[in-house]
């Protein structure tokens, strides 16, 4: 894992050099096409060997790796754990690669994305003590300890339509739910505690889809008696004060809600959610998990289709009233593969697909709002929330012993204030 081992394209090349592997498979960011290209060109140089490319920006856009002098050989698209193994398979034993689900190669192209039917049918993650250590999770906990993280998926699929959404920024794939058995998310949470995880982090693109699922999970917790703290994503309009209770019970310590805007009509143009008062529902649920001492990330979006300098002022003011513990915004960004991108892409270019990234100053503007408004409205945001005395001193009671204990924490969330002072 280059990101988590710091590792650059010499070092991977140099590493590939040692025991000149038979298939190399890249697993690269929007960001990180064009060095998956010259990667590619290099390990077929030095080794001759196998190029497949997976994740969430081949399955997005596979034509983007596969071309006339690519060098990469396949991509697999969706969720490719089992056509991955289909794959070495043919290869090795010269059988048709037309049948692997979601493959993307020349002269076989799968009319479908690869999903996993059953979770459960997969192993667990083999971690090591060694690896553990190197996947951080930076969101501040209120825990005066230092925190080991283990990341655990205990769904895949989200039946929702934000139109912002896309593969490119999804841990699984598809609108169908796939819930793995209580059960075993416990035994998978058992295993990891044994090498020293301490805090859980869920990487469902949305924890709370399923109720049943979520309360399966929290009593087979208590029932084991893990002694562990966990946080997860999850959706205003899923939770409610059982479901909140249960949760909190079962060692909940932080969930992240997609607020996305305080307007009503921005939340009817991104197909948020259909229900109505969405700002009163998400200040009950802030209310209520604050009662319970359950901490909240609130995420927005600005900068969305047509949204104007009003509307932005309507989610500044509904942070203020939601009053997370933590707040993170991000820029409206039409990544390939989501609904929007379909709408808009005769006014993107390939250059700027490359560019696009949601913590980032925005490529492309489809606001009502000018470039120079929306980036100040944006800085406006962050300051104006918390550099708030009173919030201030909340945020150091609850969080000064967990900075003091992860200090890499603390210097990755200082190194954001240039998004934040410019």
């Amino acid at each position: 894992d280059c990101m988590a081992g710091h590792l650059d394209p010499e070092r991977i090349l140099s590493l590939a050099s040692d025991f000149f592997p038979d298939a190399a498979v890249i697993s690269p960011t929007t960001l990180e096409y064009e060095l998956t290209l010259k990667i590619s060109a290099a390990l077929k140089e030095k080794n001759g060997c196998l190029n497949i490319v997976i994740g969430q920006d081949a399955t997005a856009s596979p034509e983007r790796y596969i071309f006339d002098g690519s060098r990469v050989d396949a991509v697999l698209r969706g969720e490719c754990e089992l056509p991955f193994m289909d794959l070495l398979k043919a290869i090795e034993e010269g059988g048709p690669l037309g049948a692997i689900e979601g493959i993307f190669a020349p002269g076989h192209i799968s009319p479908e994305i690869a999903i996993v039917k059953d979770p459960d049918a997969l192993p667990f993650p083999a971690y090591s003590r060694k690896e553990i250590d190197k996947y951080k999770y930076y969101y501040p906990l209120p825990l005066n300890k230092r925190v080991v993280w283990g990341h655990v998926l205990s769904s895949r699929g989200c039946p929702y339509d934000c139109i912002f959404c896309s593969q490119t920024i999804r841990e699984s794939y598809g609108k169908q739910i796939r819930l793995r058995d209580p059960l075993k998310v416990a035994e998978e949470i058992s295993g990891l505690m044994a090498k020293g995880v301490n805090t859980i982090a869920f990487a469902d693109d949305n924890f709370t889809t399923s109720r049943q699922h979520v309360l399966g999970i929290c009593h087979e917790i208590k029932r084991r008696g893990l002694q562990i703290h966990w946080t997860a994503h999850a959706r205003v309009d899923n939770c409610d004060s059982e479901l909140l209770h249960a949760m909190k019970d079962a060692g909940c310590l932080l969930l992240r809600f997609g607020i996305e805007s305080g307007s009503e009509r921005i939340i009817r143009v991104l197909k948020k959610t259909q229900v109505s008062d969405w700002p009163e529902q998400a200040k009950e649920v802030f209310a209520l998990a604050r009662k319970l001492g359950i901490s909240t990330a609130a995420l927005f979006l600005i900068g969305n289709p047509t949204e104007r300098v009003a509307e932005i002022r309507q989610s500044m003011s509904l942070a203020r009233q939601l009053e997370p513990d933590l707040l993170q915004i991000c820029n409206f960004t039409p990544y390939p593969g989501s609904a929007a991108y379909e709408e808009l892409k005769e006014k993107i270019g390939d250059a700027e697909v490359l560019r696009m990234y949601h913590y980032r100053k925005p490529i492309l503007n489809f606001s009502a709002v000018s470039d120079k408004e929306l980036e100040a409205l944006y800085k406006d945001f962050y300051r104006g929330f918390l550099f708030r005395p009173a919030y201030i001193r909340r945020h150091l009671n609850s969080y000064c012993g967990f900075y003091l204990r992860n200090t890499e924490v603390l210097r990755t969330l200082f190194n954001m204030r240039k998004f934040i002072l410019g």
